[in-house]
C-alpha cells in the first residue's frame, strides 16, 4: 500500500490513538460550536431584519413628508389666490372625505375648488404617476358624483398638481382635458389649460 492512500487513526497526545470517548467528545464540541454559530447567525439575521424595517420606515416617512409638503404647497397657493387662471373661486376645501356605506365607496379629495357653477377636483402628488392618474379618472371622479349628489348642478373639472410628472402623464392629462399645475420657484404654474373637459 502506498503512503498516499494510507489512512491512519488520529493520534492523541503522546502518539496514542484516540479513544471512542475522545472522538465522541470532539463530535459534541463540534456540534456545540455549530449551534453557537447558528445562534449568532440567527441573532445577526434578527438585527438585520430590525434595521431593514427601520430603514423602510424612514424611507416611507420621507415619501410621506414629500407628499404632505406637495399637498401643503398647492393647497396653500390655491387658497391664497382663490383664482385658477381667469376663474374666480369662492370656496376651497382640503382633504374632503366621504363614505357611502350602502355602496361601500370611500374617497378622499385633496382639494375641491368651487365658484358659482364649477367645481375643480385637484389631485396632488409629489410625483404624479400613471397609476395615480388612472385612479383619479376611472374611480375618484365617477365616485365624486355618487358621494356628493348635492353637487350635481356643478360642472366638474379636474386638475392634477405635482412637482414632477412621470413620463406620459402630462400627455394623458392634456388629452383628457385636465388642468396641469406645477411649481416654478415658489409660484404656481399652470402647464395646461386648453380644452378643459367637464366631467
Amino acid at each position: 500500500m502506498d503512503k498516499q492512500n494510507k489512512v491512519e487513526e488520529p493520534i492523541a497526545e503522546y502518539g496514542r490513538p484516540l479513544s471512542f470517548e475522545k472522538v465522541w467528545q470532539m463530535f459534541q464540541e463540534t456540534d456545540r460550536l455549530f449551534k453557537e454559530t447558528d445562534n449568532r447567525f440567527e441573532k445577526s439575521n434578527r438585527e438585520f431584519d430590525k434595521r431593514l424595517k427601520e430603514l423602510s420606515k424612514n424611507i416611507g416617512g420621507i415619501g410621506n413628508s414629500n407628499r404632505y409638503y406637495a399637498e401643503q404647497f398647492f393647497a396653500d397657493v390655491l387658497e391664497k389666490k382663490m383664482q385658477l387662471l381667469d376663474m374666480q373661486l369662492e370656496y376651497s376645501e382640503r382633504n374632503v372625505q366621504k363614505y357611502k356605506k350602502s355602496l361601500k365607496i370611500k374617497e378622499e379629495y385633496d382639494v375641491i375648488l368651487t365658484n358659482t357653477d364649477i367645481q375643480v377636483i385637484v389631485e396632488i402628488k409629489y410625483r404624479f404617476k400613471t397609476e395615480h392618474f388612472k385612479t383619479l379618472i376611472n374611480r375618484k371622479i365617477p365616485n365624486y358624483r355618487i358621494l356628493f349628489p348635492e353637487n350635481k348642478h356643478y360642472k366638474l373639472r379636474v386638475a392634477i398638481a405635482a412637482f414632477s410628472f412621470e413620463k406620459g402623464v402630462v400627455e394623458m392629462a392634456k388629452q383628457l382635458g385636465c388642468y396641469i399645475l406645477t411649481r416654478t420657484n415658489d409660484e404656481l404654474e399652470v402647464l395646461h389649460s386648453d380644452k378643459i373637459k367637464e366631467y
